[in-house]
């Protein structure tokens, strides 16, 4: 069974109680009890962050990274299946992912600090909406489950990230298509004022794979930043797919992301900024490719 905790930590994040659930039924059950006056917690990274921002805590915290199998890393024979409160820190090292899914290791080292890695998990990072893991995730074409009323539910991630977050959701899985050793790109870059410590200004991430007669296979691209909501450039992977890629067709691509990616401005940021930044590392990536 789960159970009331109490202590300094309490104390100090100016809430009543902590819960600890020892399922996701529990949890859901203590989230229907106290409603609007309770939220989920894991590593409480991205609660602190709303705090900081000015977001009032609720009385009733619901931990859920205790609940077995929700911070386990497990594979079968084409996916690998990781646990929505698995540490960022983990996420990193795991021999899983880093064989696997190796996009995502490296996302991982630029998000944060190192104290924030080990407490944030995936799943929080996911919940955020914005969070520098998502662009990875969004190109590794990952799919993500989560239960609601007591039914579990399971999509891509773009099509989960299209909906209205619900707060009585609770996230449980995300799963990626174990990678294959065919010829292929895997990129992911984030821009920032600084360093990774940030949130970023721009983030990019690019898959793409060829055939044998060096013709784009499976492809894409998806991009975010600051306050943009992390999207997949869908005409931009349409425009690229089955081409035997030339200068001509990257300066074509250049266009197209221009016309397809509407991040939102910031103080001291301009949208057309942003479409710069990530339009000059998309093309230089594809060039690279070329040998340009």
């Amino acid at each position: 069974m789960g159970k009331e905790m109490a202590g300094a930590t309490v104390k100090k994040m100016d809430v009543e109680k902590v819960w600890e659930a020892a399922s996701i039924q529990e949890a859901m059950k203590w989230k229907k009890q106290f409603q609007e006056d309770s939220t989920y917690i894991a590593g409480g990274t991205l609660l602190q962050l709303k705090r900081e921002q000015g977001t009032s805590l609720p009385s009733n915290l619901i931990r859920l990274d205790q609940i077995p199998k929700l911070n386990e890393v497990t594979q079968d024979d084409g996916m690998i299946h990781i646990g929505a409160y698995v540490s960022l820190a983990e996420c990193e090292v795991n021999l899983i992912i880093r064989k696997f899914a190796p996009l995502l290791s490296e996302a991982v080292k630029d998000v944060a600090s190192p104290a924030v890695r080990n407490r944030g998990s995936i799943g929080g990072n996911i919940a955020y909406r914005i969070g520098d893991t998502i662009p990875a995730l969004l190109v590794l074409d990952a799919d993500i489950s989560w239960v609601i009323e007591d039914q579990l539910r399971t999509a891509k991630l773009w099509e989960y990230l299209q909906q209205e977050a619900d707060p009585n959701a609770v996230l449980t899985t995300i799963h990626i298509k174990k990678q294959s050793s065919k010829k292929q790109m895997q990129y992911y870059q984030k821009v920032g004022r600084r360093e990774s410590f940030i949130p970023s200004l721009v983030t990019v991430a690019i898959f793409c794979n060829w055939n044998e007669w060096d013709e784009v296979g499976d492809v894409r691209l998806a991009v975010a930043g600051g306050t943009t909501t992390p999207v997949r450039l869908k005409e931009c992977e349409a425009y690229l797919s089955g081409k035997q890629l030339t200068e001509v067709h990257i300066r074509e691509l250049v266009e197209l992301v221009l016309a397809e990616f509407h991040p939102t401005s910031e103080p001291f940021v301009t949208k057309h900024y942003k479409q710069q930044v990530a339009t000059n590392l998309i093309a230089s990536k594809f060039m690279k490719y070329l040998g340009g």
